[in-house]
Formats: structure tokens, C-alpha cells, sequence
């Protein structure tokens, strides 16, 4: 079970850290609009 939330907030981490590289890349406006 220990591993198994370890792997889910690796997951989430590198979810995180695409979905910040996506905001530097076009602005958080256009991040916010497509999100809609």
C-alpha cells in the first residue's frame, strides 16, 4: 500500500510539473481558457 501511494503522488508531481511548463509556455490566460 506504501508503494503503491508513493507511485500516485510521483504521478502527481510530474502532472504538476507539466501543467506548470504548459502555463510558461502559453500564459496562464491561455492555460486558464483551456482548461474551461
Amino acid at each position: 500500500m506504501v508503494a503503491q501511494l508513493k507511485d500516485t503522488e510521483e504521478d502527481h508531481a510530474h502532472w504538476l510539473e507539466q501543467q506548470l511548463r504548459l502555463i510558461e509556455l502559453i500564459g496562464e490566460g491561455n492555460y486558464y481558457q483551456s482548461q474551461l
